[in-house]
């Protein structure tokens, strides 16, 4: 214990002599007043740090809910307070002290805890999105949400563009944040296979539905390919014993729903699972052989349900271990690529047969 606490007190030494709080020391930070900036590297010019630093300070005014000419106060009102920690060098290890630094002793937002830390490795593209447990959730803007713009903008970071990387990242999280986002149920929740593909953000007919766009263009697209993929590498998969075991149910493959929003109504994970029944029932994915299932995912809520017809020979405790094995992407809000994995284990798992279970005849749903 003792060891222990000797080498707490080293690092906080070198925590103290080494990282810096831009309300206090600005100058160290780079700048001329106190900030909720520090680049005390200076990976940004002067004018640069003048521009971030004035975006800063605009973003809790233009993501409150205050009225006009509303004093502060009320901290159900409050906008975000962001900060900005900013190095030309970090590995993994670096950026959580830095994390952890700013969450211990900035002074971003006392009062409401209403704050957002980025801190942000330049060179490296490492970085860490921070948001105070405590912070009122009246906006829509969570971590993943700026972790997902700072993964945007990797071309711009490697190129050096940091200011402008920066510039994009903070408007889209301002408008993110000032945006309003609807709480999905069974009657509100887009069909992408009955005439309603544009309103899940694609542009034709496909099991894929993201509302809140929570993935661009490009991750869409990937995703839709993955679908596709999914259902030609599960051909010749069993089919459930109740249904019509033909040739033609015997050799096409397992359709996959994707359904992926950021609230559901009632924010609980029963209410995801009847969602989701009623998407399998409604999206119409294979009437005929019974071979599909529906994910669906809440991300705000922090739920995920997979479901599947009563007779499925689906085995849904795979898929409960592929979530948790994806759980670091979930984290570093990097959804796509946890789907990906995902998608690639079902896959290989059908091939194997390990998917698929001879003796199952209950209803299937898996929900965390």
């Amino acid at each position: 214990t003792a060891t222990l606490s000797l080498v707490a007190v080293l690092l906080n030494t070198v925590a103290a002599e080494t990282f810096f709080d831009p309300s206090k020391d600005f100058k160290k930070c780079g700048l001329d007043k106190p900030s909720m900036l520090c680049d005390a590297e200076s990976v940004l010019t002067k004018a640069e740090r003048a521009r971030i630093d004035n975006e800063l300070r605009v973003f809790e005014p233009r993501t409150s809910l205050r009225k006009r000419g509303e004093k502060k106060g009320n901290c159900s009102l409050s906008g975000i307070t962001p900060g900005i920690y900013l190095v030309q060098n970090g590995d993994e290890e670096r950026i959580e002290a830095l994390t952890d630094f700013a969450k211990q002793n900035w002074t971003v937002d006392t009062a409401c805890k209403n704050e957002m830390i980025i801190v942000l490795s330049a060179n490296d593209t490492q970085y860490h999105v921070y948001r105070s447990p405590d912070a009122p959730h009246q906006t829509a803007l969570e971590p993943y949400d700026v972790a997902h713009y700072v993964n945007r903008e990797v071309d711009n970071l490697t190129k050096g563009k940091t200011a402008a990387a920066l510039s994009n990242i903070l408007h889209k999280a301002m408008a993110r944040a000032a945006a309003k986002y609807p709480v999905y149920k069974k009657s509100t929740f887009p069909n992408p296979m009955m005439g309603e593909h544009v309103k899940c953000g694609l542009k034709s007919a496909s099991p894929l539905c993201d509302p809140d766009s929570i993935f661009d263009e490009e991750e869409k697209g990937i995703i839709v390919k993955n679908l596709a993929m999914f259902e030609e590498l599960t051909k010749n998969s069993p089919a459930s014993p109740t249904k019509n075991v033909s040739s033609f149910c015997r050799e096409r493959g397992y359709s996959m729903g994707l359904a992926v929003m950021r609230r559901v109504e009632g924010g609980s994970k029963t209410k995801l699972t009847d969602l989701a029944h009623h998407l399998l029932n409604t999206w119409k994915l294979d009437e005929k052989c019974g071979k599909h299932f529906i994910i669906a995912i809440a991300i705000d809520d922090g739920y995920y349900v997979v479901v599947a017809p009563s007779e499925s020979l689906l085995r849904m405790d795979k898929f409960t271990k592929y979530f948790e094995d994806s759980g670091a992407f979930f984290l570093r809000a990097e959804v796509r690529l946890a789907l990906r994995d995902i998608f690639s284990s079902a896959a290989e798992d059908a091939h194997s047969g390990a998917l698929f279970s001879l003796f199952n005849r209950r209803r299937r749903a898996v929900a965390r």
